[in-house]
């Protein structure tokens, strides 16, 4: 599914209008519908709804909702946060329907007391968060940042208009102060910002409404992103059949391990396998060989040069190069420290390597501040750095990374020409031709070490069996977030 920033949205919306004559009431009416079937569908009876509007569209969605949410037996409390005079067109045209059926909101501004909002909140089963919409740009302000204080210190469930109040929809950073959510109604098309960075946590669960868009205004949208799902992951996959044997599923050359890190080796080691990969030869140095090898029975494990301290030599490479033409792709990263030859044989591989080459972990922190070398790799490359990672490769902190993790990733697989798999809540995945995915599965449980040693032979093994970069990164991190999700299920 098409994913659009705040500005593509506009631009759609206006198509709608201009090319296809549907006015914003019309639009309006169809979000407050949606609003209003999902805060219908989170209440055991008919409760009580506080309906929190601002004084733009976002709010007149609020007021439409709280119209239909009337009409079908709910008792609703409207809240105006901000000036009643301020309220025009499409939004005051459904304030003034309200307030006409006897509902005028009771309005709170800057200097007001907020006590009767704590006060109403408290006796509200329900609260709709109509107060800022996708357009927000800047910091939120004091007087509305405390309104919003108070709303998440009121414990009350929150569906949010659009976006909840307070989020980038773009990137998913907080802008100062935001609503909480339980559940996201989303108008048209969803937006970056719910998927990734601080998105997923305060958005919640995410529902697109269908607003009545012409799909010649969505079509002729362009947009970089698309969110993952079964359906697109399910086309990346070649069709098995029964004839095949190990020697058609492809060999993975992984390079893992090191004294302290062994475990990293065999999670890896073990993903690779059940990727479907027909052969995995792990390599590692020769004094972990014989710690490592009884943990993966069904890979050929093989000693390399060592210092003598549980770490890969600088003649590792040597021993290296001879093989890659044996294999079908390279994983190389998990646990192997940054020390000894590790540096050497990265940079080594970037420019011998023809075959699809995989870097995580401290294959990317030996690049650090140097992501640039990349661009001049021999063959496809693929990187899974965490924002840490991330931040060390491009000379950043890793907070800027986390503000801005679509925009960072995609200019990163641009001017490297790499495919970049930046993890964390909501996934980006990607490509040198300027578009990628945002993956939706994962959750919390996922924030263990190990786990990204996981990811690296998942993927690994799907280059491995043929998969182009893009389609095996995809793959690899929206099945990596739903078998976490299924464990904590």
């Amino acid at each position: 599914m098409k994913l659009v920033t705040a500005a593509q949205m506009r631009e759609i919306e206006q198509k709608a209008r201009e090319d296809f004559g549907i006015p914003d009431l019309l639009l309006m009416e169809n979000a407050g519908r949606a609003v209003a079937e999902a805060v219908r569908a989170c209440l055991r009876h008919r409760a009580r709804v506080s309906v929190l509007g601002g004084v733009g569209n976002n709010g007149g969605d609020g007021w439409v909702a709280a119209r239909h949410l009337i009409n079908s037996g709910v008792a609703v409390r409207p809240l105006l946060l901000g000036e009643r005079e301020k309220v025009r067109g499409s939004a005051g045209v459904n304030l003034n329907i309200l307030e006409r059926m006897g509902y005028p909101p009771d309005r709170f501004g800057p200097g007001d007391d907020l006590a009767g909002l704590s006060a109403t909140l408290a006796e509200s089963e329900l609260a709709v968060d109509a107060c800022l919409g996708t357009g927000t740009r800047g910091t939120v302000g004091e007087w509305l940042g405390e309104a919003m204080a108070r709303i998440n210190a009121s414990r009350v469930p929150v569906v949010a208009v659009d976006v909840p109040s307070g989020l980038c929809a773009d990137t998913g950073r907080i802008l100062g102060r935001a609503i909480r959510a339980t559940t996201t109604v989303t108008m048209g098309l969803p937006k970056p910002g719910l998927y990734t960075g601080e998105g997923p946590e305060w958005a919640g669960r995410v529902l697109v409404a269908e607003i009545s868009l012409p799909a010649g205004a969505v079509e002729r949208t362009s947009s970089p992103w698309e969110l993952l799902n079964t359906a697109t992951i399910r086309n990346f996959f070649p069709f098995l059949t029964r004839a095949q044997h190990k020697g058609d599923r492809g060999t993975l050359l992984l390079l893992a391990g090191s004294r302290n890190m062994v475990g990293a080796a065999i999670l890896a080691a073990r993903a690779a396998c059940r990727s479907g990969a027909g052969k995995v030869r792990l390599g590692l140095p020769a004094t972990c060989q014989a710690r490592v090898a009884p943990a993966v029975p069904n890979c050929l494990t093989w000693g390399l040069p060592d210092t003598g301290e549980g770490i890969l030599a600088a003649d590792a490479l040597e021993e290296v190069l001879p093989v890659l033409d044996t294999c079908d792709a390279v994983a190389a990263g998990p646990g192997l420290s940054t020390a000894g030859g590790v540096s050497r044989l990265v940079r080594g591989l970037l420019r011998a390597c023809a075959k699809p080459l995989l870097l995580d972990a401290d294959a990317l922190n030996v690049l650090a501040e140097k992501g640039d070398c990349l661009a001049a790799a021999a063959g496809p490359v693929v990187i899974t750095p965490h924002p840490g990672e991330m931040g060390r490769l491009t000379a950043r902190p890793a907070r800027e990374v986390q503000a801005n993790r679509t925009g960072i990733a995609l200019t990163a697989a641009v001017d490297w020409r790499v495919v970049v798999v930046l993890k964390g809540a909501g996934t980006v995945v990607a490509s040198p031709d300027g578009k990628g995915y945002i993956n939706p599965t994962g959750n919390p449980g996922l924030a263990s070490a190990g786990t990204g040693d996981v990811l690296t032979g998942l993927l690994g093994g799907f280059l491995a069996q043929g998969t182009r970069p893009l389609p095996a990164a995809s793959s690899a991190a929206y099945l990596h977030g739903l078998a976490g999700d299924l464990a904590a299920a």
